[in-house]
Formats: structure tokens, sequence, C-alpha cells
């Protein structure tokens, strides 16, 4: 039997959205407290300083997933997830 390439892509891919929907709620997590430790939403801090801190947060949001699995893609979206995270730690801060 012979598979062909597009159908080899399609399994991967969703092979790569079970693992994130398995995956997300770590990243998530890991993103509030991750917000919550370096204090990324504390209210004390002046609205562009939040601002700095959350760009921070998505350029090293990567290596805090980086354990979670090897491939690429899903790195990424997890990477976003964890982002996510901490965004909503903040929004929850500035409420």
């Amino acid at each position: 039997m012979r598979i062909s390439y597009g159908r080899v892509m399609l399994m991967r891919d969703l092979h790569v959205s079970q693992l994130f929907a398995q995956l997300r709620g770590a990243a998530g997590c890991r993103g509030e407290r991750w917000a919550a430790t370096v204090g990324i939403g504390a209210s004390r801090c002046s609205e562009r300083s939040r601002g700095r801190r959350t760009r921070q947060a998505a350029e090293l949001a990567p290596a805090k997933v980086a354990d979670l699995t090897r491939d690429p893609k899903l790195r990424e979206q997890l990477a976003m997830e964890l982002a996510r995270g901490a965004a909503r730690r903040r929004s929850y801060w500035s409420s």
C-alpha cells in the first residue's frame, strides 16, 4: 500500500492538533504562574512598563515550553498559549 505525501502531512497535522489539545492547559498554567512570579500584571507597574514586560514574555515564551515538545509548529502554538495565559493573569490584576 502506498501512502501519498498529502495523507502523511494530514496525519501529522492531526497528531499535532491532538497534542496541542493535551498540552495547552499546561502551557496556559505556566504562563499564568510565570506572570504572577515576575509581576507582569502587578498594579504598581506603569502601563508602559507592563507593555514592555508583556513583549518580553512573548519573546521568552518558546523557551518556557521547550521541554513539552520538539516539534517546532507545536512549540510555536504552545508558546502563544503561554503568552495568552500570561495575558489572562495581567488582565486579572488590571481589573
